[in-house]
């Protein structure tokens, strides 16, 4: 889901369009084109209830993201072009006013919030229509069995919604690691067809050789399997974050509640090793450091409201080539359940991953046989306890 539009045709890319007469479109692999309403829509990607070609004449009549998924699209309207996407973007957004250029590359340009959408002519009169992403934040407290339950109903309603319409071969790919067992987990407990992958596949491509260097930036891209014909990946991605596991806004959880993450976490955690590395005991002494946020963190609400906007704009990893990446994970309303669940559990998920653990141990209870002891300290010690059953 990579693109450069921009005044010039890169033929780096494998696929360039003039889209309008000032803009050429220049992408990777794997979008699509339709004409609606008299407006041309190139896209790419997937909603989670419908298939893109039964609503793009609504998103071309109201373009506001509100749909669940992960897919970009831009709506060519004559001269003026809008790139519109899910209710929670899973791309970064760029744009160059100087060169006049917009993208999704590790590359100059002011970053446009995943709470906003832009319009424009020309990036001088670029529009960015801001929307509401977060949706209702109910502070009603939630039991321990309350909010499984609820982690359950997302979750299997994504799986349920979406792989009866999705038409690509499902590839699984389990690490070890606690977000791609809650993934795994929901296939395996609705009975999912697909292949589980037990080597890692990375297929050279037009698009792949030229930008490799660059894509692979993004730390996400230093992980991801990629095929040259169409297929579909089921990943972990953004779990960390939308999990509440990630250190920049799981510690100032457990400062609301007078706690350290490096001072409390057990040393038999399945976080201790990765709290202890020296980038995040580094973010730790700041965090300790900062008076202003010290004072913040006292007010839950204002706290929940600013981790939600932390979560939409951690963006990951997405479509690469004719990869799509199934990435039910990214998804803040699973934020907003566990930061409602007891302190005990809350605490319990930023040191042990507690909460994902006892949704692996009651809806697949293997997956807690092939989790690793501790994250990526190896991610993989337990797993071939599951792949030796396939090789």
């Amino acid at each position: 889901m990579f693109f450069k539009l921009s005044l010039d045709q890169d033929q780096r890319f494998p696929n360039t369009r003039k889209i309008t007469s000032r803009y050429w479109l220049n992408t990777d692999e794997g979008w699509s084109f339709s004409y609606v309403n008299n407006v041309a829509v190139y896209f790419k990607g997937y909603a989670i209830s419908h298939k893109l070609l039964d609503i793009l004449p609504d998103i071309v009549d109201n373009p506001t993201p509100r749909y669940d998924g992960n897919f970009l699209m831009f709506l060519v309207d004559g001269e003026q072009i809008t790139i519109t996407h899910d209710s929670q973007r899973g791309t970064f957004l760029y744009f160059d006013r100087e060169k006049d250029v917009v993208h999704n590359f590790p590359w100059p340009g002011q970053r446009i919030a995943a709470a906003e959408y832009i319009t424009f002519t020309c990036s001088a009169d670029m529009k960015q229509n801001q929307f509401n992403p977060y949706g209702t934040i109910d502070f009603t407290p939630l039991t321990f069995d309350e909010g499984i339950a609820a982690l359950d109903n997302i979750l299997t309603k994504k799986f349920t919604d979406f792989f009866p319409i999705n038409e690509l071969p499902v590839n699984v790919f389990v690490t070890g690691g606690a977000d791609s067992g809650v993934v795994y987990t929901y296939i395996k407990k609705l009975g999912i067809e697909h292949t589980l992958l037990t080597a890692e596949c990375d297929e050279f491509t037009h698009f792949s050789c030229q930008f490799r260097g660059e894509y692979r930036k993004y730390w996400g891209y230093n992980q991801i399997h990629h095929w040259r014909t169409p297929a579909l990946l089921t990943t972990g991605a953004c779990g960390d974050t939308t999990m509440v596991r990630n250190g920049p806004t799981a510690n100032p959880v457990l400062m609301h509640y007078g706690m350290e993450m490096n001072r409390d976490c057990p040393t038999s955690a399945y976080h201790y090793h990765f709290i202890n590395r020296p980038s995040i005991q580094e973010l730790l002494a700041k965090h300790l450091a900062d008076e202003k946020l010290a004072e913040f963190v006292k007010d839950w609400k204002n706290l929940v409201a600013w981790i939600l906007d932390v979560h939409i704009n951690d963006h990951q990893h997405w479509h690469l080539g004719n990869t799509l990446t199934f990435t039910p994970l990214k998804d803040i309303e699973l934020t907003k359940i566990i930061l409602r669940m007891p302190k005990d559990a809350i605490v319990s998920q930023i040191f042990d991953a507690g909460i994902s653990k006892e949704l692996m141990k009651r809806y697949h209870p293997p997956m807690l046989e092939y989790l690793g002891t501790f994250k990526n300290v190896p991610a993989r010690d337990n797993i071939w306890k599951l792949y030796k059953q396939y090789v």
